[in-house]
């Protein structure tokens, strides 16, 4: 698993070569995992460690930049947290 997006009712979770759609609320999932799986850098999103190259900005807004040159937002109230992961999980 690479990263979860949630919409509304329904997270994607992004596979290697597959995107699947289920029923289900995102904190459920996350609730599941370790903070050495990932991290939760906005409301509506999930990204697993391995997927994550690091922090940048995009249009002057914080993003997580992953390792296929997509990025995820990160909220501005969770930039210290998502800050001090990359430190601890990716330094």
């Amino acid at each position: 698993m690479q990263l979860i997006e949630a919409h509304e009712h329904h997270v994607h979770v992004r596979l290697r070569d597959d995107t699947r759609t289920m029923r289900a609320r995102l904190s459920d999932i996350v609730a599941q995992t370790r903070p050495d799986d990932g991290i939760q850098p906005h409301r509506s999103w999930w990204v697993a460690r391995g997927t994550v190259a690091g922090l940048d900005r995009e249009s002057g807004k914080p993003v997580l930049r992953l390792t296929d040159g997509d990025a995820v937002p990160v909220a501005r109230g969770r930039l210290p947290e998502v800050r001090d992961w990359i430190d601890t999980h990716l330094g």
